[in-house]
């Protein structure tokens, strides 16, 4: 929940989030150094303070801890394409989504940014529309099919998604 507020700016303020996150989950690894969850969050709380060799780290020890964990392997997924290397975020997205078929919103749009950022753009549109079939409303991945349509040029689609976004937010 800490790590939450502070990745969406809910925390007032933001860092004391990321301080009671921190204590949390290093209290969680204290009496279970081997719970993947604990070290796929503690990624993600490096992820959310810059530190990407150290989100990477946690996240792999994670998914070598569970490895059919499907949050898991996403949440170092997330980590790599932030870490700029999309490509094997890509393949750790598959994964994940291979092992839960009916994934979270987010795993769907973290592949579209993926793929965007890659500039395999098709792609990228495929796994945005995707999370929207499955929720219209889905904000993020309007705001990133917009982006995304215009990268490509395709002017006409961009103001539309951009159209939406504006109309959620």
């Amino acid at each position: 929940t800490h790590l939450i507020d502070s990745w969406f700016g809910w925390g007032n303020p933001p860092e004391k989030s990321l301080d009671r996150a921190k204590e949390w989950i290093q209290n969680g690894l204290k009496i279970n150094d081997s719970d993947d969850y604990g070290h796929a969050n503690l990624g993600h709380l490096y992820l959310l303070n810059g530190f990407h060799d150290k989100a990477i780290s946690a996240g792999e020890l994670s998914v070598s801890l569970n490895p059919n964990g499907e949050y898991n392997m996403a949440l170092l997924a997330m980590t790599l394409c932030y870490a700029s290397r999309c490509d094997e975020a890509i393949s750790l997205y598959h994964k994940a989504i291979r092992l839960n078929p009916f994934p979270p919103l987010w795993y769907l749009h973290g592949m579209g940014l993926a793929y965007r950022t890659v500039g395999k753009y098709e792609k990228a549109v495929k796994w945005y529309k995707k999370a929207l079939h499955r929720n219209p409303n889905y904000f993020p991945a309007h705001l990133h099919l917009a982006a995304t349509y215009a990268m490509m040029g395709k002017i006409g689609e961009a103001k539309a998604s951009t159209a939406e976004v504006l109309k959620l937010n």
